[in-house]
């Protein structure tokens, strides 16, 4: 498996991943219904923004998950989003793209990384608790997770 920038070529890739998910997975990453993907949806997440991060994760012309992480005006954090195509969770591909987002955020000088998940979305309060994101209630049935980037996240998260 490799990870890599997400580019405008790979629209077709990472329509199959967000194809791949069901209603109830898309709910919790987009935090509302999504029953079609449509074009427009799609280029804004593989097309280059300055204040993005688009990583994608491919095996054998396979996209197996996409994270992005889009910062904030002042630099001092980043919004980070991650889906894992269902038939591949629980292998470490979330962990790997949070810390090859982390690893790129850091050298473009930002401080943080948060995320925002519904109190139910268990896949990804395991990505974060193992990359060890701090918790916090936002109300609303809504967790915010924080992680300072003035630390290296753990070795085994990180393995090629």
């Amino acid at each position: 498996m490799i990870i890599r920038a997400i580019a405008p070529e790979d629209e077709g890739l990472y329509r199959e991943l967000l194809v791949s998910l069901n209603d109830r997975d898309r709910y919790l990453r987009f935090f509302h219904s999504v029953p079609n993907i449509g074009e427009p949806e799609i280029a804004r997440f593989v097309r280059p923004v300055p204040d993005m991060i688009g990583l994608i994760a491919i095996e054998d012309r396979k996209a197996l998950g996409a994270a992005h992480a889009f910062i904030d005006a002042e630099r001092s954090s980043a919004e980070f989003a991650v889906e894992v195509r269902p038939d591949y969770r629980h292998r470490g591909i979330g962990g790997r793209l949070l810390a090859s987002a982390a690893d790129e955020l850091r050298r473009r000088g930002v401080r943080e990384i948060v995320a925002h998940s519904l109190f139910d979305n268990k896949e990804f309060a395991l990505i974060a608790r193992e990359a060890h994101m701090r918790p916090e209630s936002e109300g609303g049935g809504v967790r915010l997770w924080r992680l300072p980037l003035s630390s290296r996240l753990l070795p085994e998260q990180h393995i090629p």
